[in-house]
């Protein structure tokens, strides 16, 4: 019952009147408004039974004043009642649902607050108040108390239809696709996502259901065909691309079918309940991942159709929980798959490679890919290395990395970025020999045996053995020279650079050492960070950095050394006996 339309405020009584002022307000009014409705307001709260219905569609226990001041609110600015304070739950109830009937242009979410509020105090409504109040009321006014407690559950009960009424009609008053955003925050917001439940939340959403019924039939006749296409095209060979195309059309029409139920299957879940036509379709879409997966070995086609499922249907327990199991049957499935394209290609070695290097020249190990979590091998690239810088790419194999120590899997090709590099690497080299040659075979005549100088590298043994063989007798026969000065400064000479090679030798041997503990770090970022183990990474991380400033320190010194080791041969070399 409206308040304005509520006998109480035709006649201008207050509960607290007795039936001889009732009767003195009809005749009132009835000179100033419509005598019947004046005649018929009298007699409904003159009649103990129907009185309690005004009574309770009423303001109970508010003051005159207060009645006056909330009634001027309501007809001038019903967004305001929200404002008022210090009113009982009944009356701030009555006056929110008045309210609500006269908003005009409201948005979705402001409609939304209006109908939670109302929710929430019908839900705190606590009956046997309100039965004490009336009967408070009725003992003033001289009428009969109310002695039946069912009655005013019943009348308790009659005002909840009411309000559902208000709320269906201003949710009405909204664009379809508002109206479906207002019903779907106002039930996941009053239900708490399901775990409660208000009474007034579920008759609308009861009305909505009743509402939607044809529109959901309607979607789930489509969706019905378009699972029999996607089954004639996965039959018939359609390529994936096509396939995938159709899911996907076939799943954005159980998204729209899933927007207009998600209200319904929220509601139901507060009750303990599934929807059944929810539970309906997600058994015949699920069967198409069956079939696809089982039949035809469509594991990508399974799987989009299942996370797509475990997203949608939520809210319905018994199929969240079986679509959970398919979602995590088809990821194994998904593994095993992996699994197997990791070693597809890989090809038996019947020994390990050689990981041997001379002052940074030789065969090393570079990089890692493709890992398995399972054993925790992983690809990495084998380089003929110059100075340490990996050179040319020749193949790549599986490796498990144990500390410092490989174990050898398998050999596989290059892939195409590796062999860009490769055939860029041996231009380059090929480039170098030919000016190296064109230039020698343009130089002057040769000198007498020397070091050769090498900006990147130290002396090697053979050369400089061919610099200090000793002094022979000339072919006269005349006595040898007497080593002089400059004979032994070359001795000199020779000592330090046998020293300092010495030295390039175990720098070399650290950066080694360096690589692979390297290597090591680098292969457990990359599991912790797979894994999301973001705390064992951020820890693994300040030990790698590091590691790779120390080893550039060790480079610069190793550079260094190389340049003095240079400059001392170009001494030795230009020392004449």
């Amino acid at each position: 019952m409206d308040l304005l339309q509520n006998p109480f405020h035709i006649l201008q009584a207050t509960p607290r009147d007795d039936k001889h002022r009732i009767m003195e307000l009809a005749d009132e009014q009835g000179l100033l408004y419509d005598p019947d409705a004046c005649l018929k307001a009298r007699s409904e709260i003159t009649n103990l039974r129907k009185r309690l219905s005004a009574e309770i569609a009423w303001l109970p226990g508010l003051s005159p004043t207060k009645v006056k001041e909330a009634l001027l609110l309501l007809e001038s600015n019903p967004d305001g009642l929200r404002e008022m304070d210090n009113l009982n739950g009944i009356v701030r109830l009555n006056l929110l649902v008045a309210g609500l009937s006269r908003l005009q242009n409201l948005k979705p979410a402001k409609i939304a607050e209006w109908i939670l509020e109302i929710s929430r105090l019908f839900d705190q409504l606590i009956v046997t108040e309100l039965y004490s109040t009336i009967n408070e009321d009725r003992i003033v006014s001289g009428f009969s108390k109310v002695t039946d407690y069912s009655w005013v559950e019943s009348e308790v009960n009659n005002q909840r239809q009411y309000c559902k009424g208000i709320i269906i009609s201003a949710l009405e008053n909204l664009p379809q696709k508002e109206r479906l955003a207002a019903i779907i925050f106002v039930v996941v917001s009053s239900t708490d996502a399901g775990k409660e439940q208000g009474p007034i939340i579920v008759d609308i959403v009861d009305a909505y259901e009743l509402e939607s019924q044809e529109a959901l039939e309607k979607s789930e006749s489509e969706i019905k065909e378009k699972i029999e296409q996607v089954k004639t095209c996965a039959a018939s060979g359609g390529s994936d691309k096509i396939l995938s195309k159709m899911i996907g059309e076939l799943l954005g029409l159980v998204q729209e079918w899933d927007d207009i139920a998600q209200p319904i299957q929220i509601s139901k879940k507060s009750l303990g309940l599934d929807h059944g036509a929810s539970q309906r379709l997600a058994y015949t879409v699920r069967g198409l991942a069956l079939h696809l997966f089982n039949e035809q070995g469509k594991l990508d086609a399974a799987q989009q159709i299942t996370t797509v499922l475990q997203k949608l249907f939520s809210e319905v327990p018994d199929v969240a929980e079986l679509i959970a199991t398919d979602a995590n049957t088809l990821q194994g499935h998904e593994k095993a798959k992996d699994r197997e394209k990791l070693y597809a290609d890989l090809k038996p070695i019947s020994e390990a490679p050689s990981l041997s290097a001379i002052y940074g020249i030789g065969f090393r190990l570079y990089g890692s890919s493709d890992p398995d979590r399972e054993n925790g091998s992983f690809m990495s690239t084998y380089y003929f290395t110059f100075f340490f810088f990996p050179i040319i790419p020749l193949c790549r194999y599986r490796v498990i990395l144990n500390q410092t120590t490989y174990h050898f899997l398998g050999k596989a090709a290059l892939r195409d970025i590796d062999k860009w590099h490769r055939g860029i690497a041996v231009a380059l080299i090929a480039i170098f020999v030919i000016y190296s040659f064109i230039g020698k075979k343009s130089g002057s005549g040769s000198a007498d045996p020397s070091y050769s100088p090498n900006d990147q590298a130290p002396i090697s043994s053979q050369q400089e053995n061919t610099n200090i063989s000793p002094s022979q007798p000339n072919s006269s026969g005349a006595e040898p020279v007497v080593p002089s000065e400059n004979i032994l400064s070359r001795n000199s000479l020779k000592t330090e650079i046998e020293n300092e090679k010495k030295q390039a030798k175990e720098i070399e041997g650290e950066v080694l050492g360096m690589n692979d503990q390297l290597n090591s770090y680098k292969l457990q970022l990359d599991t912790h960070q797979a894994a999301g183990e973001y705390d064992e990474y951020n820890a693994l991380v300040p030990l790698y950095n590091s590691l790779v400033a120390e080893k550039k320190s060790a480079i610069e010194r190793y550079n260094n050394l190389i340049d003095e080791v240079n400059q001392k041969v170009h001494q030795y070399n230009s020392r004449r006996y």
